[in-house]
């Protein structure tokens, strides 16, 4: 019988493959900063599969996961990533690096001749989201050969040593979930403070208006700016676990009222869009398609009931409460909600 172990992961590494897998383009901006590349904001982003399977000395099967995989293709060049998420600092990054990075190149063999082949690594990043002591540029690992020696070169960008302000300067927006890693060091001090506090919250603020400036902008949809603030709130609420205040006063901004209003121009923008399309006679059937379409994909974001239901109704004026309800209850499975007017 052949043993297998799964290794565990920790809630950052599901956030950030989420937004990945749900908003692809959001990592470019990363990319081109980490890289120095100057991919367009809409280059072609292709994931892959993370889990990678090793047999071990003892007969155990071992599968890991790799944080982030995925190739950005413009202009027919394509290069390939692989970025690690390290929440906290250990003595064993490097070699998990080497081990992804060799098991993703077996998969991109290229046959040079009959009896040459060749091995590219993909390009390699570090996101350090908690780090102690001194905090390297980047890291390295040297691939030795009895003919040769080859650097591979691993661009480290660190939350400890950045800003709300620097983020958003440097349109890193993937990276503004964990914006709370920033302050890591000071979360008791700021709980105990409502000086500090206010401060976090006005914080906080600035990032979900920032979040709203790119919807309207159409860098990110209606249903990626949702998926931003509630994954902006599910690192806090992880990360400020003895924090009572902090969660709350984050829950009330990325999951209420902002969120609310945040989402309500895209989510109006394009059930209007969608009722004029249809004409004069098919206003009333195109609002009704163009909500269905876009609680569907929220739902598939993985947020919550409630919170679509309030962002439907702020953002639907052309149907009437009743209407929306029915239509987020059908989406949801809840078909016996109660759904009277007001």
């Amino acid at each position: 019988i052949v043993q297998e172990t799964q290794e565990s992961s920790t809630p950052y590494d599901d956030i950030v493959r989420t937004l990945l897998h749900d908003s692809a383009e959001s990592i470019i901006p990363v990319v081109n900063h980490m890289f120095g590349k100057t991919y367009a904001d809409k280059a072609e982003v292709t994931t892959y599969t993370t889990e990678h399977v090793r047999k071990r000395a003892d007969g155990k099967v071992v599968r890991r996961n790799s944080d982030l995989h995925f190739a950005v293709t413009e202009n027919g060049q394509t290069d390939e990533y692989h970025y690690e998420v390290q929440t906290a600092p250990d003595g064993s990054i490097l070699m998990r690096f080497f081990e992804y990075d060799t098991h993703m190149a077996l998969g991109r063999c290229e046959l040079v001749g009959p009896f040459h082949e060749r091995y590219r690594l993909p390009n390699s990043g570090l996101i350090c989201l908690r780090s102690y002591g001194g905090r390297p540029k980047e890291m390295r690992y040297t691939v030795v050969t009895s003919e040769a020696e080859a650097d591979h070169v691993i661009p480290v960008i660190s939350m400890a040593d950045t800003t709300v302000s620097k983020l958003i300067e440097d349109d890193l927006f993937f990276l503004l979930p964990f914006f709370l890693f920033c302050h890591v060091r000071e979360l008791e001090k700021i709980e105990q403070s409502s000086e500090r506090l206010e401060e976090l919250f006005a914080e906080e603020r600035r990032i979900a208006e920032f979040y709203e400036s790119l919807a309207k902008k159409e860098r990110l949809t209606a249903a990626e700016l949702g998926l931003f603030l509630e994954m902006t709130k599910r690192a806090v609420q992880n990360l400020a676990l003895k924090q009572p205040q902090i969660r709350e006063g984050t829950e009330k901004i990325m999951g209420g009222q902002i969120l609310s209003y945040a989402t309500k121009e895209a989510v109006e923008k394009a059930s209007k869009k969608a009722a004029k399309k249809a004409g004069a006679e098919g206003v009333k059937q195109g609002a009704n398609s163009q909500l269905v379409s876009l609680v569907q994909e929220m739902k598939s974001k993985g947020m919550s009931f409630d919170v679509v239901m309030d962002i439907a109704l702020a953002g639907t004026p052309l149907l009437s409460p009743a209407e929306v309800r029915e239509h987020v209850a059908a989406v949801y499975g809840l078909e016996d909600l109660e759904t009277g007017e007001d």
